[in-house]
């Protein structure tokens, strides 16, 4: 009887965390741009729609990236660009978690497990979602050069990054830092990157205008043009909505419920069983 209970909350706590677990496939997501804008851009026809602005006391300021973890949206930079903050998604108001002693942040970003900063000197920092203290991961993995971006949404680090002429995209490991090249982007420089949760790598292009939401092949890198930008100047950063599960993860989870009903039932099948032999 205790390992049939020990089973059953075995089963409810791994039901419920796969539900939260699975990330929603994006087709709207949060975004910040170079003028401390903050708001959210349809991926789909690249409308943006600005909820306020990034700043702290009413004071802007800028930020290198986005990243989740959580449950929680997090920026980092600010007017030093070592400083960690999450984000209100209400109004793109900021509250400062905490400055690092060791970065000057160039990109920033997140996979599904945590938050990762790149610095100015092309080094890889995980980033402490509790206090914003960075940890190194990696040396010198890219050359810092001009337009870079990390990704949010994956459990792949994407980077995108300019260097000695060429724009391309990377994965980035994130145990000891390594970079591996996917391929060129074609010339498209990409200011930042969202996996939307299905198959789909976005990018928000750089320059020059007019600026377009880009789709990226993750086998070859190469960007391809999808509709323009309206309604702002530039891409910062981008990450997917903070949201409810869809209705397929509330699928799983009832799909979950009715094993642990079932379950249930065998169980009082099996006391009665026993207290009749009894």
């Amino acid at each position: 009887m205790h390992t049939q209970h020990k089973r059953l909350s075995s089963w409810a706590a791994f039901t419920l965390a796969l539900c939260f677990a699975i990330p929603a496939s994006a087709t709207t997501a949060y975004m910040i741009t170079g003028s401390d804008q903050f708001g959210t851009v349809n991926l789909s026809t690249g409308a943006f729609s600005s909820l306020g602005s990034t700043e702290v006391g009413g004071t802007p300021e800028p930020l290198d990236g986005l990243g989740e973890t959580g449950g929680m949206l997090f920026g980092a930079g600010g007017a030093n660009d070592d400083t960690l903050y999450s984000i209100n998604t209400a109004n793109g108001a900021l509250t400062s978690i905490g400055a690092s002693a060791t970065i000057e942040y160039a990109g920033f970003g997140s996979t599904l497990t945590g938050l990762f900063g790149l610095s100015t000197t092309g080094n890889l920092y995980s980033v402490n979602a509790t206090n914003g203290a960075t940890t190194e991961i990696g040396t010198n993995i890219v050359t810092i050069g001009g337009t870079l971006s990390l990704s949010t949404g994956s459990s792949t680090l994407y980077l995108a990054e300019f260097f000695n002429g060429a724009y391309n995209l990377y994965t980035i490991n994130t145990t000891n830092g390594q970079a591996t090249l996917i391929g060129p982007t074609g010339g498209v420089p990409i200011g930042a990157l969202l996996w939307d949760g299905a198959s789909t790598l976005y990018g928000g292009q750089d320059s020059p205008d007019p600026l377009f939401v880009d789709t990226l092949n993750t086998s070859t890198g190469l960007a391809t043009v999808g509709p323009s930008l309206t309604g702002t100047g530039d891409f910062y950063g981008l990450a997917p909505l903070l949201a409810a599960p869809e209705p397929a993860t509330w699928s799983l989870l009832g799909a979950g419920i009715a094993i642990l009903a079932l379950m249930k039932r065998r169980r009082q099948r099996a006391r009665l069983t026993c207290g009749t032999s009894n």
